[in-house]
Formats: C-alpha cells, sequence, structure tokens
C-alpha cells in the first residue's frame, strides 16, 4: 500500500514540476505572438502597452532583485529540505509529503521571475529580458526536480 502511495505521490510531483517548467516557454511564446500580432515581427521597438516613451530602468533592476531573491529563497528552501531527509527516515509518507511540498513550494518560487519577465515584456515590449529571466527560471525549475530515492519506491 505505502509502495503504491509513494509512487503516485513521485508522480503527482514530477507532472506539475513539468508543467511548470513549460509555464516559462508560455510566457515566452504568448509575448512573442502579441508582438508578432500587434506590431508585426519586425517593428520590435513598437511593442509594449506602456509606451516607448517610459523609461523602464529602474522597473528592470526591482523586477530582477525581486526575482533572484525568490529564486535563491528556492535554492535555501532545497538544500534545508535535502538535509532534513538525510537526517530523517525516509519512506514515511509524513516525510514524503514533506518533500513533495518543498519541492512544489520551491518550483513556485523560481517560477517568481519568469512571471516578472512576461509583466516587463508586456509593459515595456523588453523581449531580452523576458528571455533571460525566464532562462534563469527554467534552470531554477530543473534544479527543483523530484528525485525519485527520496520517494524510495524501488
Amino acid at each position: 500500500m505505502d509502495n503504491m502511495y509513494q509512487k503516485k505521490r513521485w508522480l503527482e510531483t514530477l507532472i506539475v514540476s513539468i508543467a511548470l517548467v513549460f509555464s516559462s516557454f508560455i510566457y515566452i511564446a504568448v509575448c512573442y505572438f502579441i508582438r508578432a500580432f500587434t506590431v508585426g515581427p519586425n517593428d520590435f521597438e513598437k511593442f509594449g502597452f506602456a509606451g516607448k516613451e517610459t523609461d523602464f530602468s529602474n522597473l528592470v533592476m526591482i523586477f530582477w532583485i525581486v526575482g533572484i531573491i525568490a529564486v535563491l529563497i528556492s535554492i535555501y528552501l532545497k538544500k534545508n529540505t535535502i538535509k532534513a531527509l538525510e537526517e530523517g527516515q525516509s519512506g514515511h509518507n509524513e516525510l514524503i509529503n514533506f518533500y513533495a511540498q518543498r519541492i512544489l513550494i520551491g518550483i513556485t518560487l523560481a517560477e517568481i521571475i519568469g512571471i516578472l519577465g512576461l509583466v516587463l515584456c508586456l509593459l515595456s515590449g523588453d523581449f531580452k529580458n523576458l528571455l533571460l529571466m525566464n532562462l534563469v527560471s527554467v534552470l531554477a525549475k530543473i534544479n527543483h526536480f523530484p528525485k525519485k530515492k527520496y520517494f524510495e519506491f524501488e
């Protein structure tokens, strides 16, 4: 019975993790298609809802700082989780739930920088920062993928 629960919990966590990784690619696609269908693919300068005359340099800096802090918190959370799992007795359902919840919280924190990149792109048309922020987001999310050994269902 425990073996089936462990497999189910691992699969649930894996599916949600993969879906959140693909959300970054959806953000990029949304901005690309909005730009392509509203101003044309070669007219990049005109894209952005706030207008070209608005200066977004402070907002870019704030978004990067907030996003990097969220990623660092997610990395710290993962390290603490692994440490707690190695000290505890793995295989128990409480530890499996603890690990699965921490994985999902960490991936969600890593998602923040991707969402900030989307907002920045929609406001200013800054496609470069969208790509960079989502690259950081994807790398942080991949770092949080659930490991089978912590679910122990062999």
